[in-house]
């Protein structure tokens, strides 16, 4: 619960930069200003910027709508966003209307071209992936029972990739603290494609990820000593500010979680977020998210 409210709140703190920058130039910019920054290589309309954030949002939380549908004449509950296949259409569509492409460009295939379905699905899957990977990070490594708790992680590649990087390759399997920065900022290098911060996606499909080491295998290690008590390390130079998260200390999502404990989790999300926090389902709302964001 608390890193799916998280991966929510990393989209919505991100502000639309609408700019003529190209990739080597955002490259350039502090992780700190990219990591509260939503953008795209040169696409300067904060406009179409806020319109293609809006659309990652409704697909994350999984947002509904009701619709007629034109066969039947019935109302329906849909997905507003059902996917990257709708995103592009959605997205394409909007860059048509907005003229910053036209319809002609659709052909090109090349990720240089902002309405290309190379280059619309960059920017489904990197901002989603980073907001979810993110959220998993910070809820382990601001927290002092989890840091305590599960304080390494293993480099550890998922299934996909096409072309490993070496360093990648060098380090695959290699088991690290969290805050073992000069490691982890190694693996996630703008040399190598990498975002310069120390959560993944460490650079677009190397399929790299963190998976959680215990706090038993990290002493059998010699990575932490017994007894010794980590503390949450300074992540100002990242943009990020552990005093404004959102349920700290709730760990699990809260359907894994027994009858009582899952209680207290709602609880939780109710006392920072509101009693309407939560919708039929049981999911944090999107407006309560959107209310949420400058806790």
């Amino acid at each position: 619960m608390n890193a799916y409210l998280e991966a929510l709140r990393a989209l919505l703190k991100r502000k639309a930069a609408p700019s003529t920058f190209n990739s080597a130039d955002w490259q350039a910019v502090g992780p700190a200003i990219r990591q509260r920054s939503f953008f795209s290589a040169t696409i300067n309309s904060a406009k179409v910027l806020n319109r293609m954030r809006n659309m990652l949002l409704d697909w994350q939380a999984g947002t509904t709508e009701t619709v007629t549908n034109p066969t039947t004449g019935a109302e329906e509950t849909v997905y507003k966003v059902g996917g990257l296949a709708e995103f592009r259409e959605r997205a394409g569509t909007l860059l048509v209307s907005e003229g910053l492409a036209q319809p002609s460009d659709f052909k090109d295939t090349r990720i240089s071209n902002v309405v290309s379905n190379a280059r619309l699905q960059l920017i489904f899957t990197t901002n989603t992936e980073q907001a979810q990977t993110f959220a998993y990070w910070q809820t382990r490594v601001t927290n002092p029972r989890t840091l305590n708790r599960w304080p390494a992680a293993r480099f550890f590649r998922r299934p996909g990739a096409v072309t490993p990087r070496d360093r990648h390759v060098a380090a695959e399997g290699q088991v690290r603290r969290y805050d073992d920065f000069e490691f982890w900022l190694f693996q996630n290098a703008a040399d190598i494609g990498g975002f310069e911060v120390p959560w993944g996606p460490f650079g677009f499909n190397s399929y790299m990820v963190q998976q959680p080491v215990s706090r038993k295998e990290a002493e059998a290690l010699g990575l932490v000593r017994p007894g010794e008590v980590l503390v949450p390390p300074d992540l100002t130079r990242f943009g990020i500010t552990p005093a404004k998260q959102l349920n700290t200390g709730v760990e699990a999502d809260v359907d894994d979680l027994p009858p009582d404990l899952r209680r207290e989790a709602i609880a939780a999300v109710t006392a920072r977020l509101g009693p309407n926090a939560l919708g039929p389902d049981g999911r944090p709302t999107l407006d309560a998210l959107k209310r949420a964001r400058n806790l």
